[in-house]
C-alpha cells in the first residue's frame, strides 16, 4: 500500500515538474523568437513572426506591431497574419508602448510602411500620435492623406479639427471622403458649417457622408439638402 501511495505521488510530482518545464522551454521560446525578429536575415524575422503568431503569447504583440512596419514585405505580411490571432491587440498596454517607432515610420520613404504606420496609430488611439498624423495630411501621397485622417477620427482628438477642415479643399475625392468621416466621429461643431459646405461637394461619396457626419454632431436629420442645413444653420446662429 505504502508503495503504491509513493508511486502515485511520485507521478504526479513528474507530471507537475514536466509540464512546469514545458511552459518554461515554451516561454523561453517565445523571448526567442520575438529577439529574432530584429535579425539581419528578412527571412528568419519572417519565420519569427510566423511562429508568434501560433504561440500566441501576448508578450509578442509590441514587437510584432512593431514588424508591421518592417522594410521586407513578407515581414509585415507575417507580422499582420500573426497578430491577427491575438484578440483586440490594439487595446492593449504593449502596444501604446511602441507608439514612437510607429511614429517614427510616418516619415519612412516606403508608402506601406506610412500607411501601416498611420493606421495602426488610429487603431491604438493614442494622442501622441495626432500631432505627427496631422503633420501627416500633408504628405504628398494621397492613400497616405487619406489614411492619416481616418486614423486622426478614430483617436477622436479634438485639435486635429481645424487641420482636418483644412484637407477638405484636397484635390483628391478619396481623400476629401475620408476627412468628412473623421470630422463625423470627432464630432466637434467647430466642423458643421465646413461639412455643409461640403453637401456640394462635386464627389456625390463626399456628398453622403458629410450629410452623415453633419446627422452625427447635430442629431439633426436633414439627409443631403444643402438649403435645409444652411437655413437650420442660420438660424441656430442667431439663437433661435
Amino acid at each position: 500500500m505504502r508503495k503504491s501511495g509513493f508511486a502515485l505521488l511520485f507521478l504526479v510530482f513528474l507530471l507537475v515538474f514536466s509540464f512546469g518545464f514545458l511552459a518554461y522551454a515554451e516561454s523561453d521560446e517565445v523571448e526567442e523568437w520575438i529577439a529574432a525578429l530584429k535579425d539581419e536575415d528578412p527571412r528568419i524575422r519572417e519565420t519569427a513572426a510566423e511562429i508568434l503568431g501560433r504561440l500566441k503569447d501576448l508578450r509578442a504583440i509590441g514587437p510584432l506591431i512593431v514588424a508591421l512596419v518592417d522594410e521586407s514585405p513578407e515581414v509585415r505580411e507575417a507580422a499582420s497574419e500573426a497578430l491577427g490571432a491575438l484578440p483586440e491587440w490594439w487595446k492593449s498596454d504593449t502596444a501604446r508602448g511602441v507608439v514612437p517607432e510607429l511614429i517614427e515610420a510616418l516619415e519612412n520613404e516606403d508608402p506601406e510602411i506610412q500607411a501601416n504606420a498611420a493606421l495602426v496609430l488610429g487603431w491604438i488611439g493614442d494622442q501622441k500620435a495626432v500631432r505627427p498624423l496631422i503633420e501627416t495630411l500633408k504628405d504628398e501621397d494621397s492613400v497616405i492623406r487619406g489614411i492619416a485622417a481616418r486614423a486622426l477620427g478614430e483617436i477622436g482628438d479634438p485639435k486635429a479639427v481645424e487641420s482636418l477642415i483644412e484637407v477638405l479643399q484636397d484635390k483628391d475625392s478619396w481623400v476629401r471622403q475620408s476627412v468628412v468621416e473623421a470630422l463625423g466621429k470627432i464630432g466637434d461643431p467647430r466642423a458643421v458649417k465646413p461639412l455643409i459646405a461640403a453637401l456640394k461637394d462635386k464627389d456625390p461619396e463626399v456628398q453622403w457622408y458629410a450629410a452623415e457626419a453633419l446627422e452625427k454632431i447635430t442629431e439633426q436629420r436633414l439627409g443631403g439638402n444643402f438649403e435645409k442645413w444652411q437655413e437650420w444653420f442660420e438660424k441656430q446662429r442667431a439663437g433661435k
